[in-house]
């Protein structure tokens, strides 16, 4: 579930990027309301910082060089947010991935929870694969990182341009350093490594 810890109003701050966090007022929803709730289709994986809101009141305004959005969620590079035309785009907090403050990332959240699940499909098959010797490791990275590549590019070949934010997951995925386990910064963080 998105929280927003020190360290995120932190980073928010130093990227320039203005929120308005304040608990939601739960709003009461009917069945149609609860079977069309997009954001309930988008699972967490805190394993790359993926965390995201469960129902629309949880939408947190948040604006960024006088631009206003509509975060929903957020990942290891910064946040998911809805712009006015309800294209995302994600607010960057660092720049391991980019300099620019905003990048487009989708059309639209619908598009966005396709792209999301591909991606997501791509990773579990990497978790249930024989990784037991390093020529197996890289044959699988390889194999996942081109069925996402694929899937993608059938979804829309926009979405794989270069510098986009899902041909850097992919990349990711190629070169091993997209995380199908909890790294062990969880484990000290959570007093269960011995140093």
């Amino acid at each position: 579930m998105l929280s927003f810890t020190k360290d995120d109003i932190k980073a928010l701050h130093q990227a320039g990027i203005t929120a308005e966090l304040h608990p939601p007022q739960p709003h009461l929803m009917s069945l149609d309301e609860v079977l069309q709730n997009k954001f309930a289709l988008l699972n967490d994986y805190p394993q790359m910082g993926f965390y995201f809101i469960r129902f629309p009141d949880e939408l947190i305004p948040m604006q960024q060089q006088g631009q206003h959005f509509q975060c929903f969620g957020k990942c290891c590079y910064g946040y998911f947010a809805l712009n006015a035309k309800r294209n995302v785009y994600l607010l960057s907090t660092n720049n391991d991935y980019t300099d620019a403050p905003a990048v487009w990332v989708n059309h639209s959240l619908e598009e966005f929870i396709k792209s999301y699940s591909l991606l997501m499909a791509g990773v579990f098959q990497l978790k249930g694969s024989d990784t037991s010797t390093q020529e197996k490791l890289f044959a699988v990275l390889d194999k996942v990182a081109q069925q996402v590549t694929e899937a993608l590019r059938e979804l829309n070949p926009e979405l794989l341009e270069e510098g986009s934010l899902w041909s850097q997951f992919i990349y990711m995925i190629e070169d091993g350093w997209f995380n199908i386990a909890y790294h062990e910064i969880f484990y000290i963080r959570e007093g269960r490594r011995n140093l």
